[in-house]
């Protein structure tokens, strides 16, 4: 989610835990059908439930009816933040302090502290999950520690899908066992293959991106490489989601900073940096193929 950055929570924010839709559609105008982008978040928790609403990254939750106008100011929480918003509570990392708050009036139901935290939670099932210097899993029901994992550097938001926690720390893609906490697998670096685009440019090994991945058609999509300038050394990455095995790169010379992102749906992969008025590349979520370029103030919807 945005960062929070008002000290009050609108009575809309109680339509937002309920599954409301959030998100604006792109300046390219690449509408898309609400069908489309419900069959996409199908099976994931209702609401806002990660960094930006789902594991694709699409900041779209599914609703019945229109966006209900607001009325004024439910209640107020003396805090600011990243925050998810599931099952009738809202899970805000402030400073290295997680907060559960009720979504209906404002009530907290526990807070947790001194834990690294860093970035938005992640919700799945009964279970928030923070960044930031560690990977911590809480109970979300009391915040009592189910397990906690040291990181080297700081991870990104979680994303979480089908038992498997998705992070970025210190330029290496993991996947955490959303359980125990145990390993499934780990990528340092990916071969990012010149492009037809960049021929003048040569073969790189790179790490990841201090961007939270996005999570699809059974694959992991993130972004790659130094992320600081137009120097030649950056672009995206497709990992089997099981193994971390690649799939495609595809190389595209950024700057993540300030607002990079990545996101799928559908048959597309979403790139490109929030406001900064440049095209990027939306590709093929299969082949990695360039499909079309677009200017997005805010990622659109499909």
């Amino acid at each position: 989610m945005a960062h929070w950055r008002r000290r009050s929570v609108l009575s809309t924010g109680v339509a937002l835990a309920t599954g409301a839709t959030l998100a604006s559609v792109g300046t390219a105008g690449a509408d898309a059908t609400t069908a489309n982008v419900e069959a996409a978040t199908a099976g994931e928790e209702r609401g806002w439930s990660s960094a930006r609403g789902n594991a694709g990254n699409t900041a779209f939750v599914p609703a019945e009816g229109p966006f209900p106008e607001p009325e004024g100011i439910a209640w107020t929480y003396d805090r600011t933040g990243d925050l998810a918003v599931v099952d009738g509570a809202v899970y805000l990392r402030t400073g290295n302090e997680v907060h559960a708050v009720d979504a209906a009036d404002g009530s907290v139901r526990w807070t947790v502290d001194g834990i690294d935290a860093a970035g938005t939670p992640a919700v799945a099932g009964d279970t928030v999950y923070v960044g930031g210097g560690q990977l911590t899993a809480l109970e979300a029901a009391s915040g009592d520690s189910r397990w906690t994992i040291p990181l080297e550097g700081t991870a990104t938001a979680p994303t979480v899908v089908d038992g498997v926690v998705y992070v970025v720390a210190d330029g290496e893609l993991l996947a955490v066992d959303a359980a125990d906490g145990s390993t499934a697998w780990r990528r340092e670096r990916v071969a990012l293959e010149r492009s037809a685009a960049n021929v003048d440019v040569d073969d790189a090994d790179v790490g990841f991106a201090s961007l939270p991945v996005a999570v699809a058609n059974g694959a992991v999509y993130a972004a790659v490489g130094e992320g600081t300038g137009y120097d030649g050394t950056a672009g995206f990455a497709a990992l089997e989601a099981t193994t971390g095995e690649t799939r495609w790169t595809y190389w595209e010379p950024w700057r993540w900073a300030p607002h990079g992102y990545v996101m799928a749906v559908g048959d597309r992969v979403y790139t490109g940096s929030i406001g900064d008025g440049e095209t990027h590349p939306v590709l093929d979520a299969e082949t990695g193929a360039e499909l079309e370029r677009l200017t997005v103030r805010f990622p659109p919807r499909r």
